[in-house]
């Protein structure tokens, strides 16, 4: 718990600085025929905010002047209203102007009569609507912490992904690292013994619940820290860890990192994490649980950095990561599809993988708060694809597929009526078996030699038995 106190407070202390922390205002209201709304505009903040004004009919809106209004609309009997500045507009129901930092003096005045000079005759009551906008220019420190943390993280998740993209271990050739991964494996291992059941979701894929688990903690700090869950403002994202490319150009490197745990709301949160849920353990089954961190590490990485060319957004999420483990997946579908081979039996519920491709590129985009960032999005999509490609060649360290021979189906026994077992999904299958296609059906082989085959819907049925030493 001690060690566990004082990486939160070094990850606290390694957090960018920015300027500012302002909501944005709005405003809504009816305006009655015959009748105008007076705004004062004075600025006395050091940013540049910006009016958005909509109605659902043609209305006058216009800036006057203290003088201007004061001689026609103070004393609360209009007459005619003349106006000078640009900003003003008539007959509109849509408009935009900004009031500069230091402005002072000025009445916006929403007009729904016939006093302004060339305006529009009104025609009812009419339903504005008035956002306000601040133009929030920030002024990121130099980061010499989170250059000093940042820059040895990014290689060695670098050096990770490179690790794994060829299987050469360099990691385990150096001794720290090797020693590192024993004591985090014995940890883990232990762990889920102590706590969770041997056959639970945690215990067979802790890779995935922690990586799930460190998101919504992440999440929750930003809460603690007093940020809405409903769309945190931009500095509010950067000072949690969101990436921006002025900041890692002014020595924020760990934000490249940081970037991936951050989201800007509970939605944002909901549907990266389903994502990681539902094909997080395909992945982790393939990889092992340090290949999947590595690979989920080393595409957040690239993520990050496809977003950086996106200079004039701040980014954050672990969308990039969902659509890496997207790419791994149609890479190994397209691979398979190319070579002719049962592509089903990779996964065994392929309406996962729809799910989530509907859910992250149809539905997600439009639940936010914030813009997509198709930089990142497109990044983590092309390395894992490049992943998947690659492993579907080259095998994974943990499982391989095979299409049954006549050979391996002569070997085949059936089971006895009276030990047939049927279970609901494939989270349920033996741990560290393989996927295989037999006969045309997709089917699951333990290590000790069962076979479970998908019959219908989501349910493995173990219906066979093969000595695995004697295929061998």
């Amino acid at each position: 718990m001690k060690k566990l106190v004082i990486l939160v407070l070094v990850f606290l202390f390694f957090l960018p600085t920015v300027s500012g922390n302002h909501e944005p205002a709005h405003q809504e209201f009816e305006l009655e025929e015959g009748y105008y709304y007076e705004i004062n505009i004075d600025n006395g903040a050091e940013n540049d905010y910006t009016i958005l004004i909509q109605s659902d009919s043609k209305i006058d809106a216009v800036v006057l002047t203290d003088a201007e209004y004061a001689s026609c609309c103070s004393s609360g009997e209009t007459q005619s209203i003349a106006y000078t500045d640009s900003r003003s507009a008539v007959k509109i129901d849509q408009h935009s102007f900004t009031v500069p930092a230091g402005e002072d003096g000025f009445v916006l005045l929403i007009d729904n009569s016939d006093a302004v000079e060339n305006g529009q005759s009104p025609s009812g009551t009419v339903q504005v609507e008035l956002t306000y906008v601040e133009n929030l220019v920030f002024e990121y420190k130099f980061s010499v912490l989170g250059f000093i943390f940042g820059l040895p993280l990014v290689i060695l998740i670098t050096v990770a992904g490179i690790d794994l993209l060829f299987m050469r271990n360099d990691l385990r050739k150096i001794q720290i690292f090797d020693q590192a991964l024993n004591y985090i494996s014995k940890f883990l291992e232990q762990w889920k013994h102590h706590y969770w059941p041997e056959d639970s979701f945690v215990s067979r894929y802790p890779a995935v619940t922690l990586l799930i688990s460190a998101n919504i903690i992440w999440f929750i700090l930003g809460l603690i820290r007093g940020f809405s869950a409903s769309g945190a403002t931009i500095d509010e994202a950067l000072s949690m860890g969101a990436m921006w490319s002025v900041g890692v150009l002014q020595g924020n490197l760990f934000s490249l990192f940081s970037a991936n745990f951050f989201h800007w709301d509970w939605q944002h949160l909901l549907f990266n994490m389903l994502g990681l849920f539902f094909l997080g353990p395909y992945i982790e089954d393939e990889l092992g649980h340090f290949g999947f961190v590595s690979f989920v590490m080393f595409t957040g990485l690239i993520s990050s950095v496809f977003s950086f060319f996106n200079f004039e957004a701040v980014s954050g999420g672990a969308s990039g990561v969902v659509f890496a483990l997207l790419g791994i997946i149609s890479g190994q579908l397209i691979i398979g599809k190319f070579k002719k081979i049962e592509n089903f039996c990779r996964f065994p519920d392929m309406s996962y993988f729809w799910s989530m491709f509907i859910l992250n590129v149809a539905i997600a985009p439009f639940a936010g708060a914030g813009e997509v960032d198709l930089f990142g999005h497109g990044g983590g999509f092309l390395c894992g694809l490049i992943f998947g490609i690659y492993l579907f060649n080259k095998g994974r360290p943990n499982t391989n597929y095979f299409v049954a021979d006549e050979s391996f189906i002569s070997k085949m026994v059936n089971i006895d009526d009276e030990h047939i077992q049927t279970i609901p999904n494939y989270t349920q299958l033996p741990h560290g078996g393989t996927y295989c296609g037999i006969k045309g059906k997709r089917a699951y082989l333990t290590p000790s030699g069962h076979i479970w085959f998908n019959m219908e819907g989501d349910e493995f049925t173990l219906l066979s038995w093969i000595n695995t030493n004697e295929e061998e």
